[in-house]
């Protein structure tokens, strides 16, 4: 038997990258696209709502500092969650998780929110991972439901008054 030469290859398998990265929401690592971020985002809104109003009507049968902890609760959990879902977009426009803080920013946070909606991620790996998987169906469906529940509020919100600016 040969001992092992010295100037021999090595026989272990190559380390291959995912061409996708993989889909979590619950950690502020890996990538989304625009159309996810929306769809997420409908989402988020269409659970978040029911149950805040719920627990709206729970608190006013409860003291004040029990109802205090609830929502404050709650508010946190969302709080955490939103900011996960914002990192992976950042994270796929290559941006790091710290330009959140324009959020805090007045006027300047809606710009952001519509760079984020608008901007395009990067097509290849970049150094928050490879690309977030192409979008199927329900994702497409739920962006779409997503952008008019937004155009919608918006009108409401801008016309629902137009009567009064009239007058």
């Amino acid at each position: 038997m040969q001992p092992p030469s010295p100037f021999e290859p090595p026989k272990a398998d190559l380390v291959t990258t995912p061409v996708y990265a993989e889909l979590n929401w619950t950690t502020r690592n890996g990538r989304i696209g625009r159309l996810r971020y929306l769809a997420w985002t409908f989402v988020f809104m269409l659970v978040g709502f029911p149950i805040t109003l719920a627990l709206l009507k729970v608190v006013y049968s409860l003291n004040a500092a029990v109802s205090l902890l609830l929502l404050g609760t709650v508010g946190v959990a969302a709080l955490v969650v939103g900011v996960r879902i914002c990192a992976q977009r950042l994270h796929d426009i290559g941006w790091s998780a710290w330009w959140l803080l324009l959020y805090l920013v007045p006027l300047g946070n809606n710009i952001f929110a519509l760079v984020m909606l608008v901007m395009p991620g990067d097509p290849g790996r970049n150094r928050f991972g490879p690309p977030p998987p192409p979008n199927n169906t329900a994702v497409k469906l739920l962006a779409v439901l997503g952008l008019a529940a937004f155009i919608g509020l918006f009108l409401l919100a801008v016309l629902g008054d137009l009567p009064s600016l009239l007058r």
